[in-house]
């Protein structure tokens, strides 16, 4: 089919675009791209613990994908515990994606780039197809799409890698609309695919987009035409996700994991909280003294827009559907830290929705109305724009200039030690497990770091970091620390463990191990079954 006029103006529009947030994604988040092939970002982290996990992530679902998913969920970290991949968010979608760059030997470094950069133009693009579905004209739809890529609270997030892509909330309400309005089986799959897309980019935003996308279902009246494509798009979406989502959840109950009440109000949303703790240093905007943007805070131009453009359509139904999820995810963001006389709202949530209790900070609730936002200030844009088209561009142009961010924060991904990852590779056997020691170091990352050069050596180990820890690794940290002691070699030899990694001097004279080959810093030892006298 020879594509229309119309059709190439739109793709070439579109690709340029994307160009251009891409751009203004590496300026936004500079210098982290001048950095990124040996180097993982911050954000407000003090280190780049998180971003570091996630790189590695990519890189066991790009391996998998290799071996046709075998052993997935059977992650090489926290032997023997089982089931360790499923601890943490999976992002199976974003590592499919660079899988390719890991085959031709990308570092680990480029591969988290291209996902987070990546997903500043989806998040730029997506927002900007949702406000053109609006009726926002292109001009307004481009300038929505810019404040989505500068969104302070994807800078904030910048190093936890599941918490960047936005996109997939956005097609999610996308694609209802236009099921919304042309209920057919492709819409019905669409928004189902969108659905799924949703939870496998980040497990935090699906669970909070479900509790919310129930409002869908006001875009329109409901008809039986309607009820069918929700009865589709919902058959699309359990065929879809189930075979992800369960095992991983059957997973985490079996392991018993969960955060306590306590942790979650530390992680809510509240006004005040929206009002401090910046990641951004305003040069121009000051709503009152002393006060800084909050990465919580979407910016008071876009407010300014998003209300202007909720009175020109205030008797526009998809308009009125957007602003309640924007209302409703910022209360689910809230709920932990609303007590009402002594009662609190979120207990009753955790008692009876499944899951709940084991979200950490529910203030990542409101990442959708935060995105929601620019799509419905495109609106507001349009109104200033009615006389004078220049004065949407000067707006936007000045708010992102008012809350330009600070340089990017980033930590340099570890150098393998090429004469023990040959040494790993060489001495120990694919079915092997190691232990590293110390687990405290002295570096910032340690944990992490040792799961990087595990891309380059394959073994399993018994170190680890992720969402949530088993009890077995808690038992030989603490048995090993901070020298290994005689419970620490009868928890590794039920554990399996073949060989340990420790700086020479570590290990105690007469414990159950053999030299296997030593470098500068390091010792690999090969555990014996022979306990010396006494133990």
């Amino acid at each position: 089919m020879t594509p229309t006029p119309s059709t190439a103006r739109s793709w070439a529009l579109t690709l340029g675009l994307a160009v251009a947030y891409l751009l203004f994604g590496i300026a936004w988040t500079w210098p982290y791209a001048s950095v990124a092939t040996e180097a993982l970002p911050n954000g407000i982290n003090p280190t780049s613990l998180p971003a570091s996990a996630g790189a590695w992530a990519l890189w066991w679902v790009g391996d998998r994908a290799a071996h046709g998913f075998l052993g997935l969920w059977e992650g090489p970290i926290f032997h023997p515990a089982p089931g360790s991949f499923a601890y943490s968010e999976t992002t199976l979608p974003l590592g499919l994606l660079v899988a390719p760059l890991f085959w031709l030997g990308a570092s680990p470094g480029t591969a988290y780039a291209v996902v987070v950069l990546g997903s500043l133009v989806g998040n730029g693009l997506s927002v900007r197809w949702l406000a053109r579905l609006l009726g926002a004209s292109e001009v307004s739809a481009a300038l929505a799409g810019a404040f989505a890529v500068a969104s302070a609270l994807v800078w904030k997030w910048f190093a936890v890698m599941p918490l960047v892509p936005l996109f997939g909330m956005v097609l999610l309400v996308g694609t209802a609309i236009r099921a919304a309005r042309a209920p057919s089986m492709r819409t019905a799959a669409e928004v189902g695919g969108s659905f799924t897309l949703t939870w496998l980019l980040c497990l935090q935003y699906g669970y909070f987009t479900t509790l919310v996308a129930p409002l869908l279902f006001l875009l329109a009246p409901i008809d039986r035409q309607r009820v069918k494509v929700a009865v589709v798009a919902g058959v699309v979406a359990l065929v879809t996700l189930a075979p992800v989502i369960v095992p991983q959840q059957l997973v985490l109950s079996e392991q018993r994991m969960e955060r306590s009440a306590e942790r979650a109000e530390k992680g809510g949303a509240s006004l005040t909280r929206m009002w401090g703790g910046a990641p951004v240093k305003a040069r121009l905007w000051v709503p009152g003294p002393g006060a800084t943007p909050s990465g919580m805070y979407p910016g008071t131009l876009l407010l300014g827009c998003v209300g202007l453009g909720l009175w020109a359509r205030r008797k526009d139904r998809e308009v009125q559907v957007l602003a309640g999820m924007v209302v409703l995810s910022a209360f689910w963001s809230m709920l932990p830290t609303i007590e009402l006389h002594g009662f609190q709202p979120y207990d009753v949530a955790r008692a009876w929705l499944p899951g709940l209790e084991r979200i950490r900070e529910p203030k990542r609730a409101a990442a959708l109305g935060m995105v929601l936002l620019p799509a419905l200030g495109a609106l507001g844009l349009d109104v200033l724009g009615r006389r004078f088209a220049w004065v949407p561009v000067v707006v936007v142009g000045v708010a992102l200039a008012n809350e330009w961010p600070q340089p990017m924060p980033v930590q340099p991904t570890p150098v393998p030690d090429a004469a023990l990852v040959e040494a790993l590779r060489t001495e120990v056997p694919a079915e092997g497990a190691l232990l590293f020691l110390p687990f405290e170091d002295g570096t910032p990352t340690p944990e992490v770091d040792r799961m990087l050069v595990q891309i380059e050596h394959g073994r399993r180990m018994v170190n680890g970091y992720s969402s949530y820890y088993p009890k077995s690794y808690w038992a030989i940290r603490r048995s090993a620390t901070p020298v290994p002691t005689p419970r620490t070699w009868d928890l590794l030899e039920q554990a399996g463990t073949t060989h340990l990694v420790a700086p020479p001097g570590l290990v105690p004279p007469g414990s159950p191990v053999v030299v296997v080959r030593e470098g500068e810093g390091w010792v690999l030892y090969a555990m014996t079954s022979e306990r010396p006298k006494g133990q």
